[in-house]
């Protein structure tokens, strides 16, 4: 089991329902290729930890840097994994009416304080995450 880690700048702020279309689609393209991880989304920026064989990451990670809508993709992290971090796919996001997504498939509600503290695994993808989300502002 292996792992990515990376930021990027959105080419444009994102709606709720660019966003939701985003997670909806990362839902079923992960799903395809077996891979997990978490996406933080918040004023312009990315932060995405995928999970998955080295094929299948790669491949997504080609994909995710062809995509249009984000640019200046800096891969922060990769390496091998025991076991998986995030065995279901997420999606967080801040914005002023993000309250509405609560029930879409895979979205994690940020303005709960807890949401960072479920993972607990030492593991520089978990060490990334947190800060990430204590920079962006995120409730914590």
């Amino acid at each position: 089991m292996n792992y990515l880690t990376y930021i990027s700048t959105s080419v444009k702020l994102f709606s709720d329902s660019d966003l939701k279309e985003m997670l909806e689609q990362s839902l079923i393209n992960n799903t395809q290729a077996g891979i997990t991880g978490l996406l933080l989304y918040n004023k312009g920026t990315f932060f995405q930890v995928l999970e998955g064989e080295a094929e299948q990451i790669k491949a997504t990670f080609e994909k995710i840097k062809a995509d249009p809508c984000h640019h200046n993709i800096i891969k922060m992290k990769e390496g091998k994994l025991a076991k998986r971090n995030f065995s279901d796919w997420r999606m967080g996001f801040t914005t002023p009416t993000a309250y509405n997504l609560t029930n879409a498939a895979g979205f994690v509600n940020t303005a709960k304080g807890d949401f960072i503290y479920q993972y607990q695994a030492k593991h520089p993808a978990i060490d990334l995450l947190k800060s990430f989300v204590m920079a962006n502002n995120f409730a914590y």
